[in-house]
């Protein structure tokens, strides 16, 4: 699941990150999840090219009019096909969601390497999430 996204998220060339539980229990910390989350530089990046993107990786749109929706509410609800896991893919355009995409590092999740925020950076993404 996590590789689908990455590999698909890898495939626009835009800058993004794993945020939410998964990058939680990447940086260390044991938690339940059933969904994985990440970002994406809004400003590099458009909902068109996440569509077209996903598309490949049997990764398909949670709701109807998924690319209208991301485009007003700036997260794009998707699902893989073949394990139901959902991904909520938000698009990043403020200051410190772009430095935080920045100073994010590579880790591993799994077999699975890729670009996790940083625990400073999550402290905040969840508190903006409340």
């Amino acid at each position: 699941m996590l590789a689908d996204l990455a590999s698909a998220l890898n495939a626009t060339g835009v800058p993004w990150m794993v945020i939410g539980g998964i990058a939680v229990i990447a940086r260390g910390v044991r938690r339940m999840t059933t969904d994985i989350d990440a970002t994406v530089r809004g400003d590099q990046a458009d909902v068109a090219s996440l569509v077209r993107a996903r598309a490949k990786k049997r990764i398909v749109p949670r709701i109807a009019n998924a690319e209208l929706f991301a485009s007003e509410s700036l997260v794009l609800l998707l699902r893989h096909g073949p394990t139901g896991v959902e991904f909520d893919v938000s698009v990043a355009w403020t200051d410190f969601e772009h430095a935080a995409i920045a100073a994010s590092s590579v880790a591993a999740f799994g077999v699975v390497k890729a670009p996790i925020a940083r625990p400073e950076g999550l402290i905040v993404f969840k508190a903006i999430g409340w």
